[in-house]
This record gives C-alpha cells, structure tokens and sequence, in this order.
C-alpha cells in the first residue's frame, strides 16, 4: 500500500466515510461547543527514524492532524496513556521495545487498550504475520511509502 493510499485510509478511518457536509456540520457544531476552536484528532507516531517521523508529522499536520511523536517505546506508552491518541502509528523496530510487545502492552493496557494501532514499518505484513499470527493491529503501512 502506498503512504498516500495510506493516509486515505487514516481520513476514511477519521471521518467514518461519511459526506463532506456532514463533517463540516459536526466541526461547526464541536467549534460551537469548544468556543470556536476545531478540536482536531490526535495521532501518535512511535518510530526511532526521527526523519521518517518528522516528514510523516508534516504531511498528517497538513491534513489537519494533531501529530505527536515519540522516538522509543517506552517514550511512545507514556505518552499515549496521558494523551490518549485517537491513533497510533507504530514502527515494529524500536530501540528499546518489540513493536509486537509494545502493541501488546498497548492493546492489554486499559487506558490505551481501545485505541487504533497501525504498524508503521519496514517489516512487510506477511512476515509480521508469519511470526506473530495473534498480532492485534488494526491497519497496516508499509515503509517506504510513495
């Protein structure tokens, strides 16, 4: 899948795949309730390749994404179990963690346990299944993307 297919993906997950009037009532009617500012999704990238994430935080920011970033696993869990992302994107080679550990503590975490996960990775989803078959994701972006 290519990065941009990907992110098609990311905004049909973010929309629900519904009609672009219906959208922007809903931003209209949450501006009215956050006193007019547009409360945008969080998505949190836990990736070690500080240039990859930086570029994949400019284009999502583009897109009107609240982006963070954590460059380890343990940074990437601590973050998301204070900022409670709408999403994570996930690289599977961390320095310090697995990447299939860090999606299990994720999804076995009940403060993070009902978050979107997408492997973010290098790794090709066929050999991610092959070793790990009980893998819990919930989308899948091949690196590199085009």
């Amino acid at each position: 899948m290519t990065f941009i297919k990907s992110l098609k993906v990311v905004k049909m997950w973010h929309t629900g795949g519904k009609m672009i009037m219906q959208r922007r009532e809903k931003e209209e009617k949450i501006m009215n309730e956050s006193n007019g500012r547009l409360k945008t999704k969080k998505i949190l990238i836990i990736d070690d390749e500080s240039d990859i994430a930086y570029l994949t935080k400019l284009i999502l920011e583009k897109a009107d994404y609240n982006v963070l970033l954590a460059y380890s696993g343990i940074e990437g869990m601590r973050i998301a179990e204070k900022e409670k992302p709408d999403l994570i994107l996930l690289d599977l080679r961390l320095p310090d963690i697995n990447g299939i550990e860090l999606l299990n503590e994720l999804k076995a975490s009940n403060e993070t346990r009902s978050i979107p996960v997408a492997i973010f990775s290098v790794v090709s989803e066929k050999e991610v299944l092959e070793d790990n078959a009980n893998a819990k994701y919930d989308f899948y972006i091949e690196k590199p993307f085009r």
